[in-house]
Protein backbone atom coordinates (compact mmCIF):
# COMPACT_ATOMS: atom_id res chain seq x y z
CA UNK A 1 0.00 0.00 0.00
CA UNK A 2 1.24 3.77 -1.08
CA UNK A 3 1.77 5.77 1.97
CA UNK A 4 0.26 9.27 0.79
CA UNK A 5 3.66 11.50 1.24
CA UNK A 6 3.83 15.45 2.45
CA UNK A 7 0.32 15.20 2.15
CA UNK A 8 -2.73 15.27 5.50
CA UNK A 9 -5.81 13.17 4.74
CA UNK A 10 -8.67 13.10 6.25
CA UNK A 11 -10.83 9.83 6.51
CA UNK A 12 -14.39 10.99 7.05
CA UNK A 13 -16.61 7.58 7.80
CA UNK A 14 -19.15 6.75 10.30
CA UNK A 15 -18.45 4.76 13.50
CA UNK A 16 -18.35 1.24 13.35
CA UNK A 17 -17.06 1.39 9.62
CA UNK A 18 -13.93 0.10 9.73
CA UNK A 19 -11.55 2.80 10.19
CA UNK A 20 -9.59 1.31 12.53
CA UNK A 21 -9.27 -1.77 10.71
CA UNK A 22 -8.49 0.30 7.73
CA UNK A 23 -5.89 2.37 9.26
CA UNK A 24 -4.12 -1.27 10.55
CA UNK A 25 -3.94 -2.50 7.38
CA UNK A 26 -2.32 0.61 5.85
CA UNK A 27 0.48 0.34 7.88
CA UNK A 28 1.07 -3.33 7.98
CA UNK A 29 1.29 -3.22 4.62
CA UNK A 30 3.68 -0.24 4.48
CA UNK A 31 7.46 -0.45 4.06
CA UNK A 32 9.32 -1.79 6.80
CA UNK A 33 11.13 1.10 6.73
CA UNK A 34 8.28 3.11 7.72
CA UNK A 35 8.11 4.72 11.38
CA UNK A 36 4.59 5.08 12.73
CA UNK A 37 3.50 7.72 15.73
CA UNK A 38 -0.09 6.54 16.26
CA UNK A 39 -2.24 8.59 18.85
CA UNK A 40 -5.44 7.76 19.95
CA UNK A 41 -7.94 9.09 23.12
CA UNK A 42 -7.97 6.70 25.28
CA UNK A 43 -5.56 3.93 26.25
CA UNK A 44 -7.66 1.16 25.87
CA UNK A 45 -7.64 1.55 22.67
CA UNK A 46 -3.61 1.88 23.25
CA UNK A 47 -4.02 -1.77 23.51
CA UNK A 48 -5.75 -2.59 20.78
CA UNK A 49 -3.66 -1.16 18.25
CA UNK A 50 -1.09 -2.79 19.56
CA UNK A 51 -2.45 -6.25 19.33
CA UNK A 52 -3.92 -5.85 15.39
CA UNK A 53 -0.62 -4.56 14.22
CA UNK A 54 1.68 -6.91 16.37
CA UNK A 55 4.50 -7.34 13.71
CA UNK A 56 4.76 -4.02 13.85
CA UNK A 57 6.13 -3.62 17.54
CA UNK A 58 4.35 -1.19 18.28
CA UNK A 59 4.70 0.43 21.92
CA UNK A 60 3.38 3.03 24.39
CA UNK A 61 5.49 5.57 26.51
CA UNK A 62 5.82 4.85 30.05
CA UNK A 63 6.88 6.67 33.31
CA UNK A 64 8.44 3.48 34.63
CA UNK A 65 12.10 4.32 33.87
CA UNK A 66 11.89 7.78 33.12
CA UNK A 67 10.54 10.67 35.05
CA UNK A 68 7.94 11.13 32.85
CA UNK A 69 6.32 9.99 29.53
CA UNK A 70 7.52 12.75 27.74
CA UNK A 71 10.45 11.87 28.39
CA UNK A 72 9.95 7.96 27.04
CA UNK A 73 8.26 9.33 24.46
CA UNK A 74 11.27 11.31 23.22
CA UNK A 75 13.74 8.46 23.20
CA UNK A 76 11.69 5.75 21.81
CA UNK A 77 11.38 8.50 18.99
CA UNK A 78 15.41 8.70 18.98
CA UNK A 79 15.05 5.08 18.35
CA UNK A 80 12.53 5.20 15.84
CA UNK A 81 10.33 2.61 16.83
CA UNK A 82 6.51 2.09 16.10
CA UNK A 83 4.72 4.61 18.84
CA UNK A 84 1.08 4.76 20.02
CA UNK A 85 0.40 7.03 22.91
CA UNK A 86 -2.52 9.34 23.82
CA UNK A 87 -4.00 12.76 22.23
CA UNK A 88 -2.89 13.83 25.56
CA UNK A 89 0.59 13.04 25.18
CA UNK A 90 0.64 14.12 22.15
CA UNK A 91 -0.54 17.50 22.81
CA UNK A 92 2.56 18.16 25.23
CA UNK A 93 5.12 17.63 22.23
CA UNK A 94 7.83 20.44 22.77
CA UNK A 95 10.43 21.30 20.90
CA UNK A 96 12.95 18.92 21.25
CA UNK A 97 10.72 15.79 20.28
CA UNK A 98 9.82 17.80 17.21
CA UNK A 99 13.04 17.87 16.25
CA UNK A 100 13.50 14.05 16.66
CA UNK A 101 10.30 13.68 14.76
CA UNK A 102 11.32 15.77 11.66
CA UNK A 103 15.06 14.30 11.73
CA UNK A 104 13.57 10.61 12.29
CA UNK A 105 10.76 10.63 9.41
CA UNK A 106 7.20 9.71 10.85
CA UNK A 107 4.12 8.91 9.64
CA UNK A 108 1.20 10.02 11.77
CA UNK A 109 -2.42 8.84 12.58
CA UNK A 110 -4.34 10.69 14.38
CA UNK A 111 -7.95 8.53 15.78
CA UNK A 112 -10.19 10.96 16.27
CA UNK A 113 -9.82 15.03 15.96
CA UNK A 114 -7.29 16.79 18.55
CA UNK A 115 -7.87 19.74 20.00
CA UNK A 116 -6.10 22.71 18.06
CA UNK A 117 -7.40 25.62 20.31
CA UNK A 118 -7.89 25.33 23.86
CA UNK A 119 -9.87 28.23 25.90
CA UNK A 120 -7.13 28.76 29.14
CA UNK A 121 -8.88 29.73 32.50
CA UNK A 122 -7.05 32.93 33.33
CA UNK A 123 -8.31 36.29 34.30
CA UNK A 124 -7.64 39.79 32.93
CA UNK A 125 -5.94 40.78 36.25
CA UNK A 126 -3.97 37.72 36.39
CA UNK A 127 -2.71 38.18 32.42
CA UNK A 128 -1.26 41.08 33.10
CA UNK A 129 0.80 40.67 36.48
CA UNK A 130 2.16 37.42 34.33
CA UNK A 131 3.13 40.10 31.73
CA UNK A 132 4.43 42.32 33.97
CA UNK A 133 6.85 40.35 36.30
CA UNK A 134 7.90 38.96 32.68
CA UNK A 135 6.82 35.00 33.50
CA UNK A 136 5.43 35.91 30.27
CA UNK A 137 6.33 38.37 27.18
CA UNK A 138 4.01 39.32 24.32
CA UNK A 139 5.53 38.54 20.61
CA UNK A 140 4.57 38.87 17.63
CA UNK A 141 0.78 38.59 15.65
CA UNK A 142 -0.12 34.50 14.71
CA UNK A 143 -1.26 36.28 11.61
CA UNK A 144 -0.55 39.59 10.08
CA UNK A 145 -3.77 41.95 10.76
CA UNK A 146 -4.85 40.21 13.97
CA UNK A 147 -5.51 40.73 17.64
CA UNK A 148 -3.98 37.80 18.44
CA UNK A 149 -0.07 37.72 19.87
CA UNK A 150 2.07 35.04 20.85
CA UNK A 151 2.93 35.12 24.36
CA UNK A 152 6.70 33.89 25.03
CA UNK A 153 8.19 32.49 27.97
CA UNK A 154 9.58 35.26 30.15
CA UNK A 155 12.96 35.27 31.94
CA UNK A 156 11.16 34.61 35.39
CA UNK A 157 9.91 31.58 37.18
CA UNK A 158 6.36 30.84 37.02
CA UNK A 159 4.55 31.67 39.78
CA UNK A 160 3.41 28.69 41.72
CA UNK A 161 -0.02 27.39 39.70
CA UNK A 162 1.40 29.56 36.50
CA UNK A 163 4.50 27.71 36.06
CA UNK A 164 1.94 25.52 33.87
CA UNK A 165 1.67 28.50 31.44
CA UNK A 166 5.44 28.54 30.94
CA UNK A 167 5.45 25.01 29.29
CA UNK A 168 3.11 26.24 26.55
CA UNK A 169 4.82 29.55 25.78
CA UNK A 170 8.30 27.24 25.38
CA UNK A 171 6.51 25.64 23.12
CA UNK A 172 4.61 28.21 21.05
CA UNK A 173 1.22 27.68 21.46
CA UNK A 174 0.12 30.11 24.02
CA UNK A 175 -1.10 33.19 22.39
CA UNK A 176 -3.35 36.34 24.13
CA UNK A 177 -6.47 37.44 21.71
CA UNK A 178 -7.84 40.88 22.27
CA UNK A 179 -5.64 41.53 25.59
CA UNK A 180 -7.80 39.42 27.51
CA UNK A 181 -8.10 36.03 26.26
CA UNK A 182 -5.69 33.03 26.28
CA UNK A 183 -5.93 30.22 24.08
CA UNK A 184 -3.35 27.44 23.49
CA UNK A 185 -3.15 26.59 20.10
CA UNK A 186 -1.95 23.59 18.07
CA UNK A 187 1.46 24.76 16.21
CA UNK A 188 0.27 25.53 12.69
CA UNK A 189 3.48 23.41 11.35
CA UNK A 190 3.59 20.85 13.48
CA UNK A 191 1.58 18.79 11.18
CA UNK A 192 3.86 20.12 8.00
CA UNK A 193 6.73 17.75 10.02
CA UNK A 194 5.75 14.15 9.26
CA UNK A 195 6.37 12.45 6.42
CA UNK A 196 2.02 11.78 6.08
CA UNK A 197 -0.98 12.72 7.94
CA UNK A 198 -3.91 10.27 8.15
CA UNK A 199 -6.97 11.49 10.72
CA UNK A 200 -9.71 9.64 11.01
CA UNK A 201 -12.86 10.89 12.13
CA UNK A 202 -16.77 11.33 11.05
CA UNK A 203 -18.06 14.87 10.17
CA UNK A 204 -15.17 16.55 9.32
CA UNK A 205 -16.78 19.71 7.92
CA UNK A 206 -17.51 22.32 10.06
CA UNK A 207 -15.57 20.99 12.91
CA UNK A 208 -12.33 22.96 14.78
CA UNK A 209 -9.97 21.43 13.20
CA UNK A 210 -11.45 21.66 9.67
CA UNK A 211 -11.55 25.23 10.04
CA UNK A 212 -8.25 25.54 11.91
CA UNK A 213 -6.72 23.91 8.04
CA UNK A 214 -9.20 26.54 6.35
CA UNK A 215 -7.23 29.44 8.28
CA UNK A 216 -3.66 28.25 7.97
CA UNK A 217 -4.57 27.33 4.39
CA UNK A 218 -3.30 23.57 5.36
CA UNK A 219 -4.84 21.24 1.86
CA UNK A 220 -5.82 18.16 2.72
CA UNK A 221 -7.21 15.08 0.74
CA UNK A 222 -10.78 14.88 2.16
CA UNK A 223 -11.91 10.83 1.85
CA UNK A 224 -13.96 8.08 2.83
CA UNK A 225 -14.53 4.09 2.88
CA UNK A 226 -16.71 2.33 0.22
CA UNK A 227 -17.60 -0.91 1.50
CA UNK A 228 -18.51 -3.57 -1.32
CA UNK A 229 -22.17 -4.81 -0.32
CA UNK A 230 -20.82 -8.36 -2.01
CA UNK A 231 -17.56 -8.49 -0.63
CA UNK A 232 -17.51 -6.35 2.46
CA UNK A 233 -13.86 -5.00 1.62
CA UNK A 234 -12.97 -1.74 1.67
CA UNK A 235 -12.04 1.35 -0.23
CA UNK A 236 -10.50 4.40 0.46
CA UNK A 237 -12.90 6.79 -2.07
CA UNK A 238 -13.55 10.80 -2.60
CA UNK A 239 -16.08 11.83 0.52
CA UNK A 240 -19.24 12.26 0.37
CA UNK A 241 -22.17 12.26 2.84
CA UNK A 242 -23.92 9.58 2.15
CA UNK A 243 -20.99 6.72 1.56
CA UNK A 244 -19.85 8.43 4.52
CA UNK A 245 -22.93 6.85 6.51
CA UNK A 246 -23.72 4.02 4.61
CA UNK A 247 -22.94 1.90 7.73
CA UNK A 248 -25.25 3.75 10.06
CA UNK A 249 -28.13 3.90 7.39
CA UNK A 250 -28.03 0.16 7.85
CA UNK A 251 -28.94 0.59 11.64
CA UNK A 252 -30.93 3.99 11.98
CA UNK A 253 -34.26 2.46 12.27
CA UNK A 254 -33.20 1.04 15.22
CA UNK A 255 -32.68 4.05 16.78
CA UNK A 256 -35.55 5.52 19.37
CA UNK A 257 -35.75 9.05 20.13
CA UNK A 258 -38.38 9.60 23.75
CA UNK A 259 -40.87 11.58 22.44
CA UNK A 260 -43.04 12.71 25.16
CA UNK A 261 -43.80 14.60 28.30
CA UNK A 262 -40.38 14.38 29.54
CA UNK A 263 -39.06 16.41 26.65
CA UNK A 264 -41.20 19.55 28.35
CA UNK A 265 -38.13 20.14 30.24
CA UNK A 266 -36.52 21.60 27.37
CA UNK A 267 -39.15 23.48 26.02
CA UNK A 268 -38.98 27.01 25.40
CA UNK A 269 -35.87 29.17 24.37
CA UNK A 270 -33.34 27.85 22.02
CA UNK A 271 -30.59 28.00 24.41
CA UNK A 272 -32.49 26.17 27.75
CA UNK A 273 -30.49 23.32 29.19
CA UNK A 274 -27.26 25.14 27.95
CA UNK A 275 -24.50 24.86 30.77
CA UNK A 276 -25.05 28.64 31.64
CA UNK A 277 -29.02 28.31 32.17
CA UNK A 278 -28.21 25.03 34.20
CA UNK A 279 -25.54 25.88 36.75
CA UNK A 280 -27.13 28.79 38.88
CA UNK A 281 -31.24 27.46 37.95
CA UNK A 282 -31.72 25.49 40.50
CA UNK A 283 -35.60 24.52 39.34
CA UNK A 284 -34.01 24.19 36.15
CA UNK A 285 -31.64 21.28 37.60
CA UNK A 286 -34.47 19.89 39.67
CA UNK A 287 -36.46 19.38 36.64
CA UNK A 288 -33.90 18.15 34.44
CA UNK A 289 -33.12 15.53 37.21
CA UNK A 290 -36.66 14.34 37.27
CA UNK A 291 -37.19 13.89 34.03
CA UNK A 292 -33.91 11.68 33.78
CA UNK A 293 -34.95 9.47 36.64
CA UNK A 294 -38.58 9.44 34.98
CA UNK A 295 -36.95 8.57 31.87
CA UNK A 296 -34.56 5.84 33.05
CA UNK A 297 -37.47 4.93 35.89
CA UNK A 298 -40.17 4.37 33.88
CA UNK A 299 -39.53 4.20 29.95
CA UNK A 300 -37.11 1.96 30.32
CA UNK A 301 -38.46 0.21 33.54
CA UNK A 302 -37.69 -3.19 31.65
CA UNK A 303 -34.11 -2.70 31.47
CA UNK A 304 -31.78 -3.28 34.64
CA UNK A 305 -29.63 -0.35 35.23
CA UNK A 306 -26.35 -1.95 34.06
CA UNK A 307 -27.96 -1.16 30.40
CA UNK A 308 -28.23 2.67 30.98
CA UNK A 309 -25.81 5.37 30.12
CA UNK A 310 -26.10 8.98 31.09
CA UNK A 311 -23.94 12.48 30.26
CA UNK A 312 -24.21 16.06 31.38
CA UNK A 313 -21.79 19.43 32.26
CA UNK A 314 -19.76 17.66 34.61
CA UNK A 315 -20.48 21.22 37.15
CA UNK A 316 -24.13 19.96 37.58
CA UNK A 317 -23.30 16.31 37.60
CA UNK A 318 -24.01 15.97 41.39
CA UNK A 319 -27.59 17.24 40.87
CA UNK A 320 -28.65 15.81 38.55
CA UNK A 321 -27.88 12.42 39.57
CA UNK A 322 -30.72 10.11 40.81
CA UNK A 323 -31.45 6.53 41.90
CA UNK A 324 -30.83 4.13 38.97
CA UNK A 325 -28.76 6.06 36.74
CA UNK A 326 -26.02 8.08 38.86
CA UNK A 327 -23.51 5.28 38.39
CA UNK A 328 -24.05 5.17 34.64
CA UNK A 329 -22.24 8.59 34.23
CA UNK A 330 -20.19 9.03 31.23
CA UNK A 331 -17.76 11.73 30.43
CA UNK A 332 -19.34 14.16 28.38
CA UNK A 333 -16.77 14.02 25.60
CA UNK A 334 -16.36 10.31 26.03
CA UNK A 335 -15.30 8.57 22.22
CA UNK A 336 -13.63 6.17 20.22
CA UNK A 337 -14.45 3.44 22.88
CA UNK A 338 -15.45 0.06 22.72
CA UNK A 339 -16.46 -0.18 26.62
CA UNK A 340 -20.07 0.81 26.43
CA UNK A 341 -21.21 -1.22 23.73
CA UNK A 342 -23.80 -2.89 25.90
CA UNK A 343 -25.19 -0.06 26.65
CA UNK A 344 -28.89 0.40 25.62
CA UNK A 345 -30.53 3.35 27.50
CA UNK A 346 -29.11 6.97 26.92
CA UNK A 347 -29.92 10.38 28.36
CA UNK A 348 -27.84 13.01 27.22
CA UNK A 349 -28.90 15.69 30.07
CA UNK A 350 -27.81 19.00 28.64
CA UNK A 351 -27.63 21.41 25.13
CA UNK A 352 -24.36 21.48 24.01
CA UNK A 353 -22.65 24.84 23.03
CA UNK A 354 -19.15 25.58 22.16
CA UNK A 355 -16.74 26.92 24.93
CA UNK A 356 -17.38 30.87 24.06
CA UNK A 357 -13.82 32.04 23.85
CA UNK A 358 -13.37 29.30 20.95
CA UNK A 359 -15.97 30.24 19.03
CA UNK A 360 -15.20 33.76 18.81
CA UNK A 361 -11.59 32.98 17.91
CA UNK A 362 -12.26 30.31 14.24
CA UNK A 363 -14.69 33.73 13.92
CA UNK A 364 -12.77 36.53 14.16
CA UNK A 365 -9.80 35.25 12.49
CA UNK A 366 -11.45 32.76 9.51
CA UNK A 367 -11.29 34.12 6.19
CA UNK A 368 -14.92 34.31 5.70
CA UNK A 369 -15.69 35.84 9.26
CA UNK A 370 -18.37 32.70 9.87
CA UNK A 371 -15.66 30.25 11.78
CA UNK A 372 -17.29 26.90 12.71
CA UNK A 373 -20.79 26.37 12.76
CA UNK A 374 -22.04 25.73 15.90
CA UNK A 375 -24.97 23.11 15.22
CA UNK A 376 -22.21 21.09 13.28
CA UNK A 377 -20.21 21.06 16.06
CA UNK A 378 -23.10 20.22 18.80
CA UNK A 379 -24.57 17.42 16.52
CA UNK A 380 -20.79 15.94 15.62
CA UNK A 381 -19.81 15.78 19.68
CA UNK A 382 -24.01 13.84 20.15
CA UNK A 383 -23.37 11.40 17.50
CA UNK A 384 -19.71 10.49 18.87
CA UNK A 385 -21.92 9.98 22.71
CA UNK A 386 -24.74 8.17 21.45
CA UNK A 387 -22.53 5.72 19.34
CA UNK A 388 -20.48 4.67 21.94
CA UNK A 389 -23.48 2.70 22.72
CA UNK A 390 -24.80 -0.26 21.63
CA UNK A 391 -25.86 0.65 18.60
CA UNK A 392 -22.77 0.14 16.37
CA UNK A 393 -23.43 -3.44 17.28
CA UNK A 394 -26.46 -3.26 15.56
CA UNK A 395 -28.21 -3.39 18.14
CA UNK A 396 -31.77 -1.45 19.36
CA UNK A 397 -31.09 1.62 21.71
CA UNK A 398 -33.32 4.71 23.02
CA UNK A 399 -32.07 8.27 23.55
CA UNK A 400 -33.10 10.77 25.60
CA UNK A 401 -32.97 14.74 24.22
CA UNK A 402 -34.53 16.63 26.70
CA UNK A 403 -33.35 19.73 24.83
CA UNK A 404 -35.48 20.57 22.07
CA UNK A 405 -32.29 22.21 19.77
CA UNK A 406 -30.13 18.62 20.97
CA UNK A 407 -33.35 16.15 19.53
CA UNK A 408 -33.91 18.49 16.42
CA UNK A 409 -30.45 18.24 15.78
CA UNK A 410 -30.10 14.67 16.35
CA UNK A 411 -33.37 13.85 14.02
CA UNK A 412 -32.47 15.94 11.33
CA UNK A 413 -29.47 14.10 10.64
CA UNK A 414 -31.38 10.75 10.86
CA UNK A 415 -33.79 11.89 8.27
CA UNK A 416 -30.59 12.76 6.35
CA UNK A 417 -28.77 9.36 6.74
CA UNK A 418 -32.29 8.08 5.37
CA UNK A 419 -32.67 10.04 2.73
CA UNK A 420 -29.14 8.60 1.47
CA UNK A 421 -31.50 5.86 0.51
CA UNK A 422 -29.43 2.50 -2.05
CA UNK A 423 -27.39 5.60 -3.19
CA UNK A 424 -24.88 4.80 -0.23
CA UNK A 425 -24.18 1.82 -1.86
CA UNK A 426 -23.07 2.67 -4.78
CA UNK A 427 -18.76 3.34 -5.07
CA UNK A 428 -18.47 7.62 -5.32
CA UNK A 429 -16.92 8.43 -8.75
Amino acid sequence: MTINNNKVRVLDASMAAGKTTYLANMINESEDSARWLVITPYLTEVSRLKEICSDRCFEEPEDIDTPTKLVSLKLMLARGQNIVATHSLFLRLDKEAISIIERMGYHLVIDEQIPVCMNQKVTKKEIDALIRREVLKVGGPLKQGYDVLKLEAGPEDGLGKYEEFRRPAEADRLYLMHGNVVLWLLPVDLLQIFESVTIATYLFLGTPMNAFFDIFDIDFEHKTLWIDPTTGERELVPYDFKTASATILQHIDKVEVYDGPYNKVGEGRVTKLSKGSLVNNKRLQTDLRKSLYNFFRHHCKDDPGSLNMWTCHKAVKDKLKGDGYARQFIPLNQKATNDYANRKNIGYGLNLYMNVPEMNFFKYISHDGQGIDPDAWSLSELIQFVWRSRIRKGESIRVFLPSRRMRELFLRWMEDVKDTSDMALQKAA
